[in-house]
């Protein structure tokens, strides 16, 4: 739901006649897209290699970002998460738009955080620039990274409040010509049936439980990963309290919720980790300072 279709892989390729082909190809009656030049990628192979390639490639880049902004004693922790991450490899090789979202609503987040500390021109432009790129990549972290940090700002009584009533501007006239479609789809996910599981109850813990174990994981385990992550399962609770409270905990959590409200309206729980992967790579910086403490 955006711009760019959900997905990386409907920027080069099309369904014709049932069968999903290059966009080269398409153009005729009944084809979803009208026919233009595939774009050329740098990378070998055939087209579909070449978008799971495209989707790995901003996952390494996730990874580049974070060790670049944490420069600390996390170091050689956090890349040997990100590179063992089950959930990473499994929607790092999806040639759609997971991964983008996930390297995009990193650095906004960081972005955030320093728009948060003190508000400069240099750091408003930062946030709205990455905030409009989110957004017009996908709906759901497009809006709530910029909702979470409006209610930390507020919440927190910051001043000047004019500096965030700019960003909503500058953010809602860069979406203009997109506006009418992201309030349709809001709309439409407001006054949808929810994807309930049994009651409302039941579906929250289904949720969040699948999400807890596709974060740490994965989603296709066998009968003894399942044991074995239902006896680490109730030892992480304990190991992440040991952790020290990160500074951007607030705006995450606030995100977190938002997103997972939303989602809740128009996707199963089996969908969820997909949709809040966008803040899997702070979930591994307080995974990873988690680790990193004296025992």
């Amino acid at each position: 739901p955006s711009f760019l279709g959900d997905g990386l892989a409907f920027l080069f390729l099309c369904y014709s006649d049932g069968v999903l082909v290059p966009v080269s190809r398409c153009g005729g009656r009944g084809d979803a897209y009208p026919k233009r030049p595939p774009p050329e990628l740098p990378f070998p192979g055939e087209l579909i290699v070449q978008l799971r390639a495209l989707s790995a490639f901003f996952v390494l880049a996730t990874t580049g970002l974070l060790a670049y902004r944490r420069r600390d004693s996390v170091d050689w922790i956090l890349p040997a998460l990100c590179a063992v991450a089950p959930v990473l490899i499994l929607y790092g090789r999806i040639g759609r738009s997971y991964s983008l979202q996930l390297f995009l609503a990193t650095a906004l987040i960081f972005a955030a955080i320093r728009f948060l500390e003190r508000r400069t021109a240099r750091r408003t432009a930062a946030f709205c620039a990455l905030s409009v790129a989110l957004l017009y990549v996908h709906y759901l972290p497009g809006v709530a990274i910029p909702a979470a940090v409006s209610i930390v700002y507020l919440w927190g009584r910051r001043r000047p409040v004019k500096a965030l009533i700019v960003s909503w501007i500058v953010i809602a006239l860069a979406y203009l010509p997109w506006a009418w479609t992201l309030l349709d789809g809001i709309g439409r996910v407001a006054g949808s049936t929810p994807y309930w599981f049994g009651t409302s109850a039941v579906d929250s813990v289904l949720r969040v439980g699948y999400l807890y174990a596709s974060f740490h994981f994965g989603e296709a385990l066998p009968d003894w990963g399942l044991a074995f992550g239902l006896i680490v399962g109730l030892a992480l609770p304990w190991i992440y309290g040991k952790g020290a409270k990160p500074e951007w905990a607030a705006l995450v959590l606030v995100a977190a919720g938002i997103a997972f409200v939303a989602a809740t309206q128009w996707v199963s729980f089996a969908f969820m980790p997909g949709r809040l992967l966008f803040l899997y790579a702070f979930f591994l910086l307080f995974v990873a300072g988690s680790l990193d403490v004296p025992w």
